[in-house]
C-alpha cells in the first residue's frame, strides 16, 4: 500500500528541498532519515513515517516546498518481521561469510 511522504508544517513559507539520503528501491526503516530541507537558518531532517521501500522521489534539489506537499511515495513493508530464535542463527555460523556454497564443490 503506498503512503505519501509528506512535508510536515515547519513554519516557514520558505521551503527548499535540498537531498535525498536514500534513492527510490530503498528499505526504509520506521523514523529513518529520508531527506533533506532547507528553512532559513536552518536544515532539517525529513525521517520516514512508515517502514517499507521508497517507490517514487517526487521533490527534486532546489524545488520550493510547501506544507504538506508530497516529496515522495513509501510502499509499506508488510512482511512479518524476521522470527527470532536459533535456527538462522545455526545455519549462518556453519557457513563463513563470504565463503557460500564452499563445501559443496567437495560433494
Amino acid at each position: 500500500m503506498p503512503t505519501p511522504l509528506l512535508l510536515p508544517d515547519l513554519g516557514s513559507d520558505r521551503v527548499t528541498f535540498s537531498l535525498w539520503h536514500v534513492a527510490a528501491g530503498e528499505s526504509l526503516r520506521l523514523g529513518e532519515r529520508v531527506a533533506e530541507v532547507l528553512i532559513p537558518g536552518a536544515v532539517v531532517d525529513i525521517s520516514a513515517p512508515v517502514a517499507g521501500v521508497l517507490t517514487e522521489c517526487v521533490a527534486r534539489p532546489g524545488e520550493a516546498l510547501t506544507a504538506g506537499q508530497v516529496l515522495g511515495v513509501i510502499e509499506l513493508d508488510l512482511s512479518p518481521p524476521p522470527r527470532g530464535g536459533g535456527g538462522g542463527a545455526a545455519k549462518e555460523k556453519s557457513t563463513p561469510r563470504g565463503q557460500a556454497g564452499a563445501g559443496r564443490e567437495a560433494e
